[in-house]
């Protein structure tokens, strides 16, 4: 049974997915960009880093499946971050497609970040005991 059907209207306001979503999303990007600020990087593109770190050579199909980002948004995220050196692109010869791998001042800026991105995380998850930062995690996976 919803929310809504068990409360009312005035429920279905305070228990608005969207509203609790947009909201929860906005304090923890705010919490990642402000920590992310001096090393030049967007909270939004380390996890594209991390997804061409873990594949090594990746194509923007690939990077869209993971991330489940729109593969126009990529596209530019791709330009900006191989413009500023932290990514090369290749050609995929028998495909014709373009693929990404790490620069070397990509893969110093993703262990450069890996301390502070732990440290935001721990900050966060450190709200929640660990039950309840298991089920946040078991609730993303399955909202997904």
């Amino acid at each position: 049974m919803a929310i809504n059907e068990i409360n009312g209207k005035n429920a279905s306001r305070l228990y608005c997915i969207n509203l609790q979503m947009f909201k929860t999303s906005h304090v923890v990007m705010k919490l990642y960009e402000d920590a992310y600020r001096e090393y030049g990087i967007k909270a939004t593109q380390l996890p594209v880093l991390n997804v061409i770190e873990q594949f090594d050579l990746v194509t923007i199909k690939e990077i869209a499946d993971v991330t489940a980002s729109e593969r126009s948004v990529l596209s530019r995220k791709l330009q900006v971050m191989e413009k500023n050196g932290w990514i090369k692109s290749e050609t995929i010869y028998d495909t014709r497609e373009k693929a990404f791998r790490l620069s070397d001042s990509g893969k110093e800026l993703v262990q450069k970040i890996l301390p502070i991105r732990l440290k935001v995380q721990n900050q966060l998850m450190g709200k929640l005991s660990v039950d309840e930062q298991h089920l946040l995690m078991s609730l993303c996976e399955k909202l997904q």
